[in-house]
């Protein structure tokens, strides 16, 4: 009776830690989604100058072509926002995205890295103004 007591003990503790956690509302989910894919982008972008296999020439149409998905992602970032926000309070930040996203769309193919670095640092700044105005620190990424 003793060994099937602990062990009996230990398999309800374990079922505990197995239980699923709450499920994130919609609009977490599709934040989290949208801004996952923007930062990756984002890094990639950034990653792209650095390669050495590449010739200039693939290396600007690369980042061309990801300049366009980040235009196209940013802008569903702040359409995931804005339906959610019934109060406008998130606003000030989805008209930034959307100009930044506009701005990189519009010019891509010709902006050089230092314009496409800065435009996507100015992205990155609206997404880090708006954790810090809207998460608490535990839960910013």
């Amino acid at each position: 009776m003793r060994e099937i007591l602990p062990a009996g003990l230990l398999l309800f503790v374990l079922a505990g830690c197995a239980a699923p956690a709450p499920a994130p509302s919609d609009a977490e989910t599709l934040h989290a989604l949208q801004s996952r894919g923007v930062n990756v982008l984002m890094s990639r972008m950034s990653t792209l100058v650095f390669e050495r296999k590449l010739t200039d020439t693939q290396v600007a149409e690369r980042r061309t072509a990801m300049a366009k998905k980040l235009a196209i992602d940013t802008n569903a970032l702040a359409n995931a926002l804005v339906s959610v926000d019934a109060e406008g309070q998130f606003t000030p930040f989805t008209e930034t995205l959307r100009a930044e996203a506009d701005e990189i769309a519009g010019r891509a193919s010709y902006m050089s890295p230092a314009e496409m670095d800065a435009s996507i640092e100015r992205i990155r700044d609206t997404c880090k103004r708006c954790h810090s105005a809207y998460l608490t620190p535990l839960q910013q990424p």
